[in-house]
Parts: C-alpha cells; sequence; structure tokens
C-alpha cells in the first residue's frame, strides 16, 4: 500500500472516524464527526472523503443509492509513509537520525523498552541472514 504522502488535516479526521469503524456511509461518516464536535458540513465530509478515495486510503461501493467508505490504509500504513517521507525529505533517506530523534527524551516503560530491544534483535538477526521474525 502506497498511497501519496500528502493528507491533510482534515482528510485526516475523516481517516480517523474510519479507522474506529472501519467502513460507513457520507451520512454515517457526517454524523460520527458532528458527535465529536465537527461542525463540516455535509458536502465537506463527501468532498474529503472522495479526496481520500482519490488518494488510495479508502474504497468505494455502491450499495443501493448510497456510496459505502472502506478504510483501505491502516494507521500503521499511515505512519510509516508519513515517517519515510520526513527520512527522505530531511535526513537524505536515512531513518537513523529520526528514529534518534523519536528516542531520546522519552520516558519508556520497562516492557516498551523490551520490545524495542526485541525489534532491534530481529532486525539485527533478518540483516544477517538469519530466521525470519514472527
Amino acid at each position: 500500500m502506497s498511497p501519496p504522502s500528502s493528507i491533510s488535516d482534515s482528510e485526516l479526521e475523516v481517516l480517523k472516524v474510519l479507522w474506529g469503524r472501519d467502513t460507513g456511509s457520507v451520512r454515517a461518516i457526517h454524523d460520527s464527526l458532528q458527535a465529536d464536535g465537527k461542525e463540516w458540513a455535509y458536502n465537506t465530509v463527501q468532498t474529503l472523503l472522495n479526496r481520500l478515495a482519490n488518494k488510495g486510503f479508502v474504497s468505494t461501493e455502491l450499495k443501493g443509492r448510497a456510496v459505502e467508505y472502506t478504510v483501505v490504509a491502516t494507521r500503521d500504513d499511515l505512519v510509516r509513509q508519513q515517517l519515510d517521507g520526513i527520512a527522505n525529505k530531511i535526513c537524505d533517506g536515512s531513518p537513523v537520525p529520526l528514529v534518534q530523534s523519536l528516542i531520546e527524551g522519552r520516558n519508556f516503560s520497562s516492557v516498551e523498552l523490551r520490545d524495542l530491544r526485541k525489534l532491534l534483535d530481529e532486525l539485527e538477526t533478518d540483516s544477517q541472514g538469519g530466521t525470519e521474525k514472527s
């Protein structure tokens, strides 16, 4: 999955609603956004959903007279894509300065540190031609 890297704040708000429900009509998503305090017009939500569909973040399917939107890009997909874009744009393609910046100065729990160590160990094993990670 590799949708374009640009996503507006408004599109992200709509995508967050879809991540919580996986699928929905313009009406259902509009209602969810209104319940969250967004006073956007129905047509605005419809435009944002159509932009997300054009960018490949959601798919569409006609259900009767209504279009149903289904999320295609997961939160992890978007995070990975955005961070890759930052690494390419600011760090000359190297993820190391980006990862260091994300980690330094943070307070991690012992469980989070264990998980990070495990991930690094798995990456090291994979890069040395070892077994695949589970």
